[in-house]
């Protein structure tokens, strides 16, 4: 006989002779034990459970028939079969009355014994095998059902609670399977009798309670989307589907998880939102670029013929003050342009590699002369800092603009002013931050951190804070930290707040790392070259090209001009052998800078040029190119200014 396991028999007779004789009917069939009285068969019972035990009838002090009963009662599945010497059929009766499956009398054949006892470990190993498969059909059921349940929609059904006047206060749970269960985070069989309200609190006052008491209280059905889900987790959101009983009772409510869509529906939105920033921002700046290229040209000319008059009069005429004044006038609108360009993220100027630590310590000594002594700065400096790609001076007006912020918040009464230079990651960026639509690639920046122990800033000012001309100082300022949002955009990084009123204000300027190795030493200039020659003058803006032509000629040239490219090629074919420079505007109709200097050059290879623009250098300067100029020159310009580009550019290509 083969079964999973050895089976466990239990002998017991008060005579050790029948002992022996049984153990020997069924040796091999078990592991056998054997007691001498019910008392010690009990006791080995406690300890073992046993498939089957042969059991006398007759014992002293308890007999076989009370022992059957304990044994079954203890273990209902243990096999009795009686081995006695009563024979009489009341015995045998009494006998299978007590729990018994057979009956054999002594003196017994032991092959008979055997082939009963074969026969009941049979029956039992059946018996086990079908007990176990029931058992473990019973649990595979209820898996599947758990499974099944768990896979439906949440589902409750709720009863009406109403006050004395009958109005429905709140819903009492009737029903719910596992999936609502795990949304009221609760268990299935524990919320039916509860109430709603005393599960889920933070229902009170919600959409979704008015909306199932107006079901339950109308008897109609209703769906709803998007609503947020009973767990009161943020985020998750749920659409519902209930249906009434038409006597105002019952409500049966089921719903849905829609968290990624509605999840998806708010980042389009975000998203879109985001997007219609970027066009408005790209909108302003091309306009502001555009009002800056045309205010360029006319402050270029009305500089250039401010000079000129200032030189055509004597030292003592009172009129050369009125003209000084004026020039310095349009000094400073030429200045609001750069801020203007500045503010928009266009970089005027050239970017070189850098040691940040380095930079703010040599723009230090600027910036203490700019704030009371009582402001104390501390730095947190590392000796060698994050290398980055910037413009100096854009950089020290950005450091010297926050740091000022800073000082004034603290007052003149003294504070201290932090600066401190490191390395940060995307997750310093929070949420108040400049460009709004900035948002921080997954790599390391260089951070410039300010803070201040000032008043702190109100929340409803920190979105408004980098906005231009915003201020909560006084009427005329505002533009400072618009200025620093603009330098940051222009170098591909960003500006963050973080304050609290009373507990002071920090700012961080985000800047990309850099691997481009520091500069090398300057190569030694040019040979001076001669002044005086044909220049050809090309601008589409005739007060600009009236003007530069009178300062051209005042410091020895001779003008050939042209309104446009096209213009331009046909002046120096006239001209072939005599034009030594060109100086060339970039933004011009039919044929613009870049196309006339490689048209030009193709005629003249190695022609000095100098390329001219109102708007700033990093667009003109950008993308691929046939030819180059030798010097960028911004407009407007100075007389000086013009005098030094022209000289670069012929010396560069004597060079």
């Amino acid at each position: 006989m083969t079964v999973e396991r050895e089976p466990a028999i239990l002998i017991v007779d008060d005579d050790a002779a029948a002992i022996h004789a049984l153990h020997a009917a069924v040796e091999g069939m078990g592991r056998v034990r054997f007691a001498l009285s019910g008392r010690d068969a009990l006791r080995l019972a406690d300890g073992v459970d046993f498939d089957l035990a042969l059991l006398d009838a007759t014992m002293p002090e308890m007999d076989g028939y009370e022992l059957c009963r304990a044994l079954r009662a203890a273990r209902p599945d243990t096999a009795v079969i009686f081995v006695t010497a009563a024979s009489e059929p009341a015995a045998e009766v009494r006998a299978l009355e007590a729990g018994a499956v057979d009956f054999i009398t002594k003196p017994f054949n032991p092959p008979v014994v055997r082939a009963r006892v074969d026969l009941q470990l049979r029956l039992r190993e059946l018996f086990l095998r079908e007990a176990g498969a029931r058992a473990a059909a019973e649990e595979e059921r209820s898996r599947l059902a758990a499974t099944l349940d768990s896979l439906l929609d949440p589902h409750v059904v709720f009863e009406a609670v109403r006050d004395d006047f009958g109005a429905v206060t709140d819903l009492a749970f009737r029903y719910a399977n596992a999936g609502a269960a795990v949304d009221f985070s609760s268990a299935a069989t524990d919320l039916p009798g509860r109430r709603l309200l005393s599960v889920a609190p933070h229902l009170v006052g919600t959409d979704l309670l008015a909306a199932l008491i107006a079901a339950i209280e109308s008897g109609q059905p209703a769906r709803m989307d998007d609503i947020p889900c009973p767990c009161g987790r943020p985020g998750c959101a749920r659409r519902f589907d209930v249906r009434a009983s038409r006597s105002g009772k019952a409500l049966s409510v089921t719903w849905r998880d829609v968290t990624d869509r509605h999840q998806a529906a708010v980042e389009r939105e975000a998203r879109a939102a985001r997007d219609l920033q970027v066009q408005k921002a790209d909108g302003l700046n091309r306009m502001a670029g555009a009002i800056a290229h045309l205010y360029n040209n006319l402050l270029g000319a009305l500089l250039s013929n401010l000079e000129l008059l200032q030189d055509g009069l004597p030292e003592d005429v009172p009129a050369r003050q009125e003209l000084s004044a004026a020039m310095a006038a349009a000094d400073r609108a030429a200045r609001l342009s750069a801020t203007l360009l500045t503010y928009v993220g266009q970089t005027p100027g050239h970017m070189d590699p850098m040691d940040l630590s380095q930079a703010c310590r040599m723009i230090l000594p600027g910036i203490r002369a700019r704030i009371p002594e009582a402001v104390r700065i501390d730095l947190e400096l590392p000796e060698a800092g994050p290398q980055v790609r910037a413009n100096t001076e854009q950089l020290e007006q950005a450091i010297a603009q926050l740091v000022t912020n800073a000082a004034e918040a603290v007052g003149d009464g003294g504070g201290t002013v932090r600066l401190r230079v490191a390395e940060c990651g995307p997750e310093a960026v929070g949420p108040h931050r400049a460009p709004s639509v900035w948002q921080p690639e997954a790599r390391r920046y260089a951070c410039i951190e300010v803070a201040d122990e000032g008043a702190g800033i109100a929340e409803t000012d920190l979105e408004k804070v980098f906005d231009p001309f915003f201020t909560t100082k006084f009427t005329g300022r505002g533009l400072g930290l618009s200025t620093v949002a603009g330098i940051a955009r222009g170098h591909g990084g960003g500006v963050t707040v973080e304050s609290r009123p009373g507990h002071g204000s920090r700012f961080h300027l985000l800047l990309p790392l850099s691997e481009e190795a520091p500069p090398r030493p300057a190569a030694q200039e040019a040979p001076a070259a001669e002044e005086g020659g044909v220049v050809l003058l090309v601008d589409d803006e005739p007060a600009f090209r009236i003007s530069t032509r009178a300062v051209l000629r005042r410091l020895g040239y001779t003008v050939v001009e042209a309104g446009d490219g096209v213009e331009a090629l046909e002046a120096y074919r006239a001209h072939p052998a005599g034009v030594r420079c060109l100086v060339s505007d970039v933004s011009m109709p039919r044929m613009d800078g870049w196309e006339t200097l490689a048209q030009i050059r193709k005629l003249a290879p190695g022609l000095p040029a100098v390329l001219i623009s109102g708007y700033d250098q990093a667009e003109v300067m950008s993308g691929e190119h046939a030819e180059w100029p030798d010097v960028y020159l911004a407009k407007p310009f100075k007389r000086a200014e013009l005098r030094d580009a022209l000289l670069r550019s012929l010396g560069a290509r004597r060079s």
